[in-house]
């Protein structure tokens, strides 16, 4: 449980920055390829904090 409500946190945070409706980010995440980075999000919370996270994600996404 406490995964799904990180990896939400994450997809929110996203949402915002990139101001997109949720299923807009997905599919944007789902595009650039980039579902494997969401995956390891919260395997890797104790070396990066959700706002690099959301930030890597960000700039991946613009690049695309």
């Amino acid at each position: 449980m406490e995964q799904i409500e990180y990896m939400t946190n994450i997809l929110f945070a996203l949402a915002k920055r990139l101001q997109k409706p949720l299923d807009k980010t997905l599919e944007c995440i789902e595009k650039s390829h980039l579902l494997p980075i969401l995956d390891k999000a919260y395997h890797c919370r104790k070396q990066k904090s959700s706002n690099e996270i959301v930030n890597e994600l960000t700039e991946k996404i613009l690049a695309v």
